[in-house]
């Protein structure tokens, strides 16, 4: 039995171009109308601090048992603010959802001193900060055999969590700034799941090796499953108020008197939809078959909440090696060999196949009235929350192979 592990702070960087962006867009002048990008002043550089401890067990016979855990602290995380934003001042009001709202122009993303100034700024300031919120853990399982006769077989489970205030890719500050899905004010975003790494993942591998005179057959597989891939639901449009769409997290209602379904007239009057109960009946039937949404009843969805279902892909390699002997006594070897990734689907269509979301925007936001009630729209034909993955991932590939290895 063997102990291993070790503790460690360790520095990373970020994406070049956002200090890139604060060269171009350092100041303002008139007819400007792009984002100020700028950086705190005692900004450090991301840091985590990364702990791993882990056992490994001969049990003989062949048998090998690894049990690992790590675990990273955010020390210097990455965060993006708008500093021309005011917090918001209102609420809404007549249904489930009472997020705050931004009342007014001085209060939103894009802002100025005044609505019609010639140099607004799109998505005002954005100011590289730092926070030290974040955290990663995960748990590993695995177990191992060699056997006498030539087989070698694995089998290892992860459980990960891993939380962030964002995990946005994105090359433009203010993208980084406006993408990051919130229930309320998009300065101060919650800490929620990342975008990043599976909760659940499985590897298995059986490889089998048959040597005979000068010769020698591989043949194995390679098994992976996993449950994780996390999304966030938001609203199609601005519900908030903060002149950002797409970005306001949905409030998942628990039954028809938390929502209405309508939309809003020029006098700023609500107008209830002629199939609000339609609509309500196909919103509650996908609400229900949804694993997430029907865990969030009467509550905001949670950034990266979500997750894609499980996934499994088998791949298969056969590998032939022929030892040659030189002039001068060395043995090299010729090995040709064939991969068959998703070997699955080659045999059945349905085997294989990924899935993506259907939608990351079921509900529109058609308008709020003059007492801050939300009026929202949901597309009655919306059934399913996931789709087919008809990319190549979804498909099976093969490849032919030829190596010589040189002693």
């Amino acid at each position: 039995m063997q102990l291993r592990g070790g503790t460690g702070i360790f520095s990373g960087r970020v994406p070049f171009v956002w200090l890139g962006n604060q060269s171009s867009n350092s100041g303002i002048y008139p007819g400007y109308t792009f984002q100020v990008n700028a950086t705190v002043e005692d900004y450090r550089w991301p840091q985590v601090w990364k702990n791993n401890l882990a056992m490994d067990a001969k049990l003989g016979d062949g048998w090998l048992v690894t049990v690992e855990g790590i675990l990273g602290k955010d020390i210097n995380a990455v965060v993006h603010r708008n500093y021309n934003m005011l917090p918001p001042t209102g609420q809404l009001t007549g249904s489930g959802d009472n997020r705050a709202t931004f009342a007014g122009f001085n209060e939103q993303n894009i802002y100025s001193a005044s609505a019609g100034a010639i140099g607004f700024l799109d998505a005002g300031t954005i100011v590289l900060d730092n926070t030290r919120e974040g955290y990663q853990y995960s748990l590993t399982g695995k177990v191992a055999r060699d056997f006498a006769f030539g087989l070698n077989a694995t089998l290892a489970y992860t459980y990960m969590e891993s939380k962030d205030y964002t995990s946005i890719p994105a090359e433009i500050a203010a993208d980084a700034f406006q993408r990051n899905p919130v229930v309320g004010n998009p300065n101060m975003p919650q800490l929620s799941w990342s975008r990043y790494g599976l909760k659940h993942r499985i590897i298995s591998s059986l490889f089998y090796r048959k040597s005979y005179g000068m010769m020698a057959s591989t043949i194995g597989l390679f098994i992976e499953a996993g449950k994780g891939n996390r999304y966030s639901y938001s609203y199609a449009g601005d519900i908030n108020g903060d002149a950002i769409g797409f970005n306001d997290l949905i409030y998942v209602p628990a039954n028809a008197g938390d929502i209405n379904f309508g939309t809003v007239d020029g006098t700023g009057t609500g107008v209830p939809a002629a199939n609000a109960g339609e609509q309500w009946s196909a919103l509650n039937a996908f609400i229900e078959q949804d694993d997430y949404l029907s865990t969030r009843r009467g509550d905001y969805a949670e950034r990266n909440g979500a997750m894609l279902p499980w996934y499994s892909q088998i791949d298969f390699r056969f590998a032939q090696d022929f030892t040659l002997e030189t002039k001068k006594g060395k043995r090299n070897t010729l090995q040709l060999s064939l991969d068959i990734m998703n070997i699955g689907n080659m045999f059945n269509s349905s085997w294989g196949v990924r899935k993506f979301a259907s939608t990351f925007n079921p509900i529109s936001v058609n308008g709020v009235d003059n007492s801050g009630t939300p009026w929202l729209g949901f597309n009655t034909n919306l059934r399913d929350s996931y789709v087919d993955d008809v990319s190549v991932r979804s498909k099976w590939q093969m490849q032919l192979g030829v190596r010589y290895i040189f002693q």
